[in-house]
């Protein structure tokens, strides 16, 4: 583990956050809905490269994001393996405590229960960024299925 992940995990601990970027002192916190968080820095237009990331948990959906803001490195408390697949094509260094098949069997581990959060789901620019999003993509499996994980957490 690098030393930005190390520092995105210390204060994704410290700070009870759910989503942590660090480079180089550039540090953003997250403390609601990751993959909310991750579609508006897709959006931003801001340089994602080289970054580290620490998050909560990361499924398909938060993977792709991920793979699409090119970080190098993730850190994830619970990591769903099908964003495994995700993060392993787009050769993304990852380290995880916790390996699991859905979000509804870690729920009693502390992890939400459901994945993705309604609030503020459906903008015109969300939409907007996913249609960019499905034009750019390659269409493989994975890549599709998290495009519908993502569509259906924000609509």
């Amino acid at each position: 583990m690098n030393e930005n992940t190390q520092k995105a995990l210390e204060l994704l601990n410290e700070k009870k956050a759910v989503l942590v970027l660090c480079k180089e002192g550039d540090i953003q916190i997250f403390e609601k809905d990751s993959i909310k968080s991750l579609v508006s820095l897709c959006n931003s237009g801001k340089d994602y490269y080289g970054y580290s990331c620490a998050i909560k948990s990361a499924g398909r959906a938060a993977a792709f994001l991920l793979v699409n803001l090119e970080v190098t490195e993730v850190y994830a408390v619970n990591l769903q393996k099908l964003a495994v697949n995700v993060l392993d094509r787009a050769e993304i260094a990852y380290t995880t405590e916790n390996k699991f098949e859905n979000f509804s069997k870690i729920a009693d581990k502390g992890a939400p229960e459901k994945a993705f959060s309604e609030e503020g789901s459906g903008t015109a620019e969300t939409t907007e960024f996913l249609e960019k999003i499905e034009n750019a993509v390659v269409r493989s499996g994975s890549a599709l299925v998290a495009l519908q994980d993502i569509r259906r957490a924000l609509s």
